[in-house]
């Protein structure tokens, strides 16, 4: 079963993306609600750089390696907007559980909960 199968296009994908971005934790609520379990984001809801072990350089308690080692050469700094798709991506992309084990009537199931979730914030 692909996605059009699923009855979700790529249209309504990119709709779905716009409307998680202004309300990707209450789309995420919304779909647990309907016992499809989900997270926003990947790898989180913002990009590794701008995680704190990263923007404040402390990585093993209080070291600052590899951030502050010889080979790195140069301190490096990545502030919000440093790259603003991965930012947009992870405020957008909702993940689902996803593996080899899922039949058709698995995929219905959370294709029917997206369809749910979708329809009731108007898409």
């Amino acid at each position: 079963m692909d996605i059009i199968g699923t009855g979700i296009d790529i249209v309504e994908c990119a709709r779905i993306g716009e409307m998680i971005g202004e309300h990707g934790a209450k789309f995420v609520e919304a779909l647990s609600a309907e016992g499809l379990h989900s997270e926003l984001g990947y790898p989180g809801p913002i990009p590794l750089y701008l995680y704190p072990v990263i923007k404040q350089k402390r990585t093993f308690g209080s070291s600052g390696w590899p951030f502050d080692s010889p080979a790195a050469r140069k301190l490096w700094d990545y502030p919000e907007g440093t790259c603003p798709l991965a930012e947009r991506a992870c405020r957008e992309t909702v993940v689902l559980p996803w593996n080899e084990g899922l039949r058709p009537e698995h995929v219905e199931l959370m294709a029917s909960a997206i369809r749910k979730v979708t329809a009731a914030y108007g898409l």
